[in-house]
């Protein structure tokens, strides 16, 4: 999938989960089951340094100026509750929507925060009604990688390779919000194998690992989660492809089955292929029933 031979290690960190909803209110569907999607963050060591993939929820959520049906379980303050270890380097954002950019003021000033193309300029328009803290404080801490050079097979967007050798890209993923990307990370060489962290490219997997009700889009879900919807569409089909590969594997921000299948939190993932996680997830994906989300523009 990426140029180049090198690797770095990655774990997952779950945030917190987002208020109870029901799939409804998610997905395309008349079921009122219960869903409390998780927000699911990702380390990733190059070198000795760690790198943190989104912050996640704020604890203190009553500045961000929303209010919900219940209240979000927040149970980590990113990257204050990291163990030393841990400590980022950098933080990448895959957006800044409120679950995602976390409180950018309590990352220390030398630890630098990346956004992609097109988030600033978004952000002195309004971006949307899920966006995070737009304090001039908080956007000042933000700054935005250069535009990708590097072919990723499978997107047709160029990717940004954050150390040159193929190890940790970052590439646009439209549909979503202004600046939304993803970012393909190589966990193995020779053989290869890959992490696909995606984001809120969509919030089931339904919706990239594919079955027959899939080539319909609802129009009667409550909760419209997509920006352009035909764009979203588009990146979706291109993570299907990447799913289909045997050396990859997808994971959404709030793919609930993650969680449920035991992958554990705060152990490198790096064997996910010799532990069979990704057939894990998809079988309790399959033992729940497949679900269509509504990709009506918000």
């Amino acid at each position: 999938m990426l140029p180049g031979s090198g690797t770095a290690q990655i774990l997952m960190v779950n945030n917190g989960f987002l208020s109870r909803g029901t799939h409804a209110d998610w997905y395309a569907t008349s079921s009122e089951t219960p869903i409390t999607p998780p927000v699911m963050c990702f380390v990733i060591r190059k070198d000795g340094r760690n790198y943190l993939w989104d912050l996640g929820m704020r604890v203190d959520l009553h500045k961000v100026g929303r209010t919900w049906p219940t209240q979000p379980d927040v149970r980590l303050s990113l990257p204050r509750d990291l163990p030393p270890e841990l400590a980022p380097s950098a933080v990448y954002l895959s957006h800044y929507h409120w679950d995602h950019s976390g409180d950018p003021l309590t990352v220390p000033r030398d630890v630098p925060i990346y956004v992609s193309p097109g988030t600033l300029d978004a952000l002195k328009k309004g971006f949307d009604e899920y966006v995070g803290d737009q304090s001039a404080e908080c956007v000042a801490r933000l700054s935005e990688l250069p535009e990708g050079d590097l072919v990723v097979d499978g997107f047709p967007h160029m990717g940004h390779d954050v150390f040159g050798d193929g190890s940790f890209v970052v590439l646009p993923a439209p549909g979503h919000c202004p600046g939304h990307s993803v970012a393909v990370v190589r966990t193995t060489a020779a053989p290869d194998s890959y992490m696909v962290l995606g984001g809120d490219s969509g919030h089931h997997r339904s919706l990239y690992d594919p079955c027959p009700c899939h080539a319909r889009v609802s129009t009667f879900g409550r909760r419209k989660l997509h920006r352009d919807p035909e764009a979203s569409l588009e990146h979706l089909s291109r993570l299907s492809g990447v799913h289909a590969r045997d050396d990859s594997w997808v994971v959404l921000a709030h793919e609930e089955e993650v969680m449920a299948a035991g992958v554990p939190e705060r152990e490198w993932l790096n064997d996910w292929r010799v532990k069979g996680w990704k057939e894990k997830v998809a079988a309790v994906r399959l033992a729940k029933g497949c679900w269509v989300e509504n990709t009506n523009a918000a």
